[in-house]
């Protein structure tokens, strides 16, 4: 059933094609970043997390964390990103046919184990909501690279909707040492984008 692959589609494939303007050397346009910078807002919101100082500072705040987290992934660069990429023996992401949706599928599946709604302590908590646009941030970037290497937004779904998939979304969501591993093997991808944007 394609709903086991929601909260996978949704860290990986959504936030992609909804920059659909994007392109490799300005894959996160102004536009762009404020809208990401509303919805980690509204994110904070949602979750009861207390935001400081009025609207246009807050929404300043969420503007330079997004920012920062676009430079620091230019910074990485592609080559070091797909080198770096999330990969655990205790959690075995399927063979992609592209390494940029190899890329894809292994840090969108970082997001899957982001449950900022079951933690009490609000430092965490809002370190778990940029750590989920982190996970945005990432797809996005790497989305722009495919398309830019002569992908297409329709090969990104099928691959992403693959069966393989489908049973892996299945056996993560019902493994909490699988999503407990997915959690500890993705910190240092979200320690080096989130970097001090978040306080």
């Amino acid at each position: 059933m394609k709903v086991l692959l929601a909260m996978l589609l949704a860290a990986v494939l959504i936030p992609c094609i909804s920059n659909a303007e994007a392109t490799s050397s300005d894959w996160m346009p102004d536009e762009i970043k404020l809208n990401a910078a509303r919805g980690m807002l509204a994110r904070m919101d949602q979750l009861g997390v207390s935001a400081t100082g009025s609207q246009t500072e807050q929404l300043a705040g969420a503007l330079h964390a997004i920012s920062g987290m676009a430079t620091r992934i230019d910074a990485w660069g592609l080559e070091n990103i797909l080198r770096e990429m999330p990969v655990t023996a205790a959690l075995a992401v399927p063979k992609m046919p592209h390494p940029i949706v190899q890329a894809i599928a292994n840090y969108g599946v970082c997001g899957v184990s982001l449950h900022p709604q079951l933690v009490t302590d609000e430092q965490e908590k809002l370190f778990l909501v940029a750590a989920e646009f982190s996970v945005y941030a990432m797809t996005g970037y790497l989305r722009a690279q495919y398309l830019a290497d002569g992908g297409t937004d329709e090969a990104l779904k099928t691959h992403l909707t693959s069966p393989s998939m489908e049973t892996f979304a299945r056996s993560i969501q019902t493994s909490q040492e699988q999503l407990s591993a997915n959690l500890e093997n993705c910190q240092p991808f979200f320690l080096k984008v989130i970097g001090s944007g978040i306080n």
